[in-house]
C-alpha cells in the first residue's frame, strides 16, 4: 500500500524514522532525567561517560557542564556563561561551532575537519545528527515521556574528539534550544 508518508520519506530523507541498531555502535541511557548531572550507560549498566554541572548561586550563574569519558580518557566541558566547548584542554566559542541554515529546527556544527547537520523532528521526537555530506546518521537523543533520555552514537566518529563533541552538542541542544 502506498501512502503519503512514504512519499514524503522518499523526498526528504531527514523525515526518515530513527537510524536503525546496525548504524549505531553505543546505546547509551542517561541515569535520570536530568542530563546535566549524572552518568551515560551502556545496556549492560557499565558507565562510559559521567557529567556533572557544578550548583547555581541563586540561579544568577550556570556553572559549567564537565563531560569525562571513561573509556576513551577525555573530558569535555559546556561553559555555559562564556558560550564555549572544552574537548581535551581546547577552548573554541559556539559561535565559531555552529551555524544557523534555512531550516529553523536545523543547524551545522563543526569540530575539526567534518561538518554535521543537527535537527530536531518533532515527528519523532529526537535529535540527530549526521555529516552534512552523508546520509547516515552518527548521533541521536531521545526523550520519552516516562523514561530516561536515551544518546545513540556511531562507529563512524572516527576517534574520542569527534564523540565527546556529539555528547556536547546533543546537551546544548537539548538545554538551549529544547524541544524534546
Amino acid at each position: 500500500m502506498h501512502s503519503l508518508k512514504a512519499d514524503r520519506i522518499a523526498e526528504h530523507p531527514w523525515h526518515c524514522p530513527p537510524s536503525t541498531p546496525a548504524r549505531m555502535s553505543a546505546f547509551l541511557t542517561f541515569t535520570n532525567k536530568d542530563i546535566l548531572n549524572g552518568s551515560l550507560v551502556l545496556p549492560n549498566g557499565a558507565v562510559r561517560y559521567t557529567i556533572s554541572t557544578g550548583s547555581q548561586f541563586l540561579g544568577l550563574k550556570r556553572a559549567p557542564t564537565i563531560v569525562t569519558a571513561l573509556t576513551d580518557n577525555i573530558t569535555g566541558s559546556v561553559n555555559w556563561e562564556g558560550g564555549t566547548f572544552t574537548i581535551g584542554g581546547v577552548e573554541r566559542p559556539w559561535k565559531t561551532l555552529k551555524h544557523h541554515v534555512w531550516d529553523q529546527n536545523k543547524e551545522e556544527w563543526k569540530w575539526g575537519d567534518i561538518s554535521y547537520t543537527v535537527r530536531f523532528s518533532s515527528e519523532w521526537g529526537e535529535w540527530t545528527a549526521r555529516p552534512t555530506q552523508g546520509w547516515t546518521d552518527v548521533a541521536r537523543l531521545e526523550q520519552r515521556k516516562n523514561a530516561p533520555p536515551t544518546l545513540a552514537l556511531s562507529a563512524e566518529l572516527g576517534d574520542e574528539t569527534e564523540r565527546m563533541f556529539m555528547v556536547l552538542v546533543m546537551i546544548f541542544c537539548k538545554k538551549i534550544i529544547g524541544y524534546a
